[in-house]
């Protein structure tokens, strides 16, 4: 049996948008398995950006586990720290734009 990429994503990636809850009340399984195939991972270090302020950016990013650091930058170009939110389970944010 031989299985494309795409399947193997809607298999993967269909399975951790069933186990959200956001995901599963609001979407069909069918949906779900087709968003699936666009998702991508991404492994961020320490210091890297997942999105910078201002950015045309529709993408949604699902956190399993590790820190995220909000900064905001103001008019007069000082950036202010918004705080540290610890991720022990999966959280789900929007992009900016």
């Amino acid at each position: 049996m031989v299985f494309g990429i795409g399947k193997v994503y809607s298999e993967y990636y269909g399975r951790v948008l069933r186990g959200i809850k956001m995901f599963y009340l609001n979407f069909t399984h069918e949906f779900l398995l087709e968003l699936s195939i666009f998702m991508k991972e991404k492994t961020l270090g320490p210091g890297e950006e997942i999105f910078k302020q201002g950015e045309d950016n529709d993408t949604f990013f699902i956190i399993n586990r590790g820190q995220v650091e909000f900064e905001v930058e103001l008019l007069n170009k000082q950036v202010l720290g918004l705080g540290t939110l610890k991720v022990s389970k999966q959280i789900i944010f929007m992009g900016g734009g």
